[in-house]
């Protein structure tokens, strides 16, 4: 969902299930909620959904079903978003067999008869794969993240003019493209930036960082773009801005967190003997290589609204300076866009 970016990505609001205010907007008022307090088992699902509540211990199974590692919300969307982006991988639904409960952790079963369980290893491990290849093609995207920053910019512009965490917790996605620009209509980087994510005119790449600037290089970038503790993510975008005669919202700075972790890969797993680990702890070769494969999708990268592709070398230019790293992005995408 498009709102879901304004949390993990650009850190606008809270994520969405670490919100009370949105928990008591959307399950705390209203029909829904009142249904749900009516009954022993709607009130243990508030629990459950709830940011603020301790689950009883023996309820805690029942919410690492809706939000652990390797849960339904996981199984669902690996399924439903290959099928949507035309992609073919697939899992096999033997692997709901292998879940499990061990003292009230919901666990995956290695172990059956006194034998490693090889065929819920493989299956568990194409979980990782499938959601790692998601994360490459789709989530991790240079085009889906130009999107998320023209969504959240055009969100923070919509903030400051008036809209309020409230408003969004009442609009889907569709409705959410439809509202901005209506309601801010006054406002032309509200309706410069959705006009463009709905016609597809997407910003484009100048500058990019990877994981070859080192963990130190990392962990500073994240601090100073991704946290953005000095309003750093502000100045490069208005240095930028001001170098190429622009406005401010054509120029966009995007960070990804630095854990960058596959947390699939740390399901706890039971193995013959009655142990409890984490998948990640039977040292597969695999697992180890998705891990790092998955790490290595970090980026940052500076976009620029598709007018301004011709000036794209001297943004990047601006952004090596003021960074003070060289700009990775090949040099065949530093030119104008076809």
């Amino acid at each position: 969902p498009l709102q879901s970016q304004l949390g993990p990505d650009h850190r606008i609001l809270s994520r969405h299930d670490e919100s009370p205010a949105r928990f008591q907007l959307l399950l705390g008022e209203g029909e829904l909620g009142d249904v749900l307090r009516a009954t022993e088992p709607g009130r243990l699902a508030l629990q459950i959904l709830s940011p603020t509540e301790r689950v009883p211990d023996e309820a805690r199974c029942l919410q690492q079903i809706v939000s652990g590692t390797i849960c339904a919300d996981l199984l669902d969307y690996l399924r439903r978003d290959n099928r949507s982006c035309g992609l073919t991988y697939e899992f096999d639904e033997r692997v709901f067999h292998y879940f499990g409960v061990h003292n009230g952790t919901l666990i995956l079963d290695m172990a059956q008869s006194g034998f490693f369980r090889r065929d819920a290893l493989s299956e568990t491990t194409n979980l990782l794969r499938i959601r790692y290849v998601l994360s490459e093609r789709v989530y991790y995207h240079h085009a889906k993240i130009a999107a998320g920053v023209m969504i959240s910019k055009a969100i923070e512009a919509a903030m400051r003019a008036g809209l309020t965490d409230a408003d969004l917790c009442r609009l889907t996605d569709d409705a959410l493209i439809f509202h901005l620009p209506e309601r801010f209509a006054s406002n032309e980087a509200v309706v410069a930036l959705v006009e463009g994510f709905s016609r597809r005119r997407l910003f484009k790449r100048c500058f990019m960082l990877s994981r070859r600037i080192g963990p130190d290089a990392v962990v500073r970038m994240v601090r100073d773009y991704h946290l953005d503790e000095e309003g750093r993510r502000g100045e490069l975008e208005r240095a930028v801005a001001a170098e190429l005669g622009a406005r401010e919202h054509q120029v966009a700075v995007y960070c990804a967190s630095a854990e960058m972790a596959l947390k699939e890969a740390d399901v706890p797993v039971t193995v013959p003997g009655g142990a409890v680990a984490r998948l990640s702890d039977l040292n597969t070769d695999e697992i180890r290589v998705l891990q790092d494969q998955h790490r290595q999708l970090w980026k940052l990268y500076v976009f620029i609204a598709p007018e301004l592709s011709d000036r794209a070398v001297r943004a990047g230019k601006v952004c090596a300076e003021f960074i003070g790293l060289p700009n990775e992005l090949p040099a065949e995408r530093r030119g104008p866009a076809p």
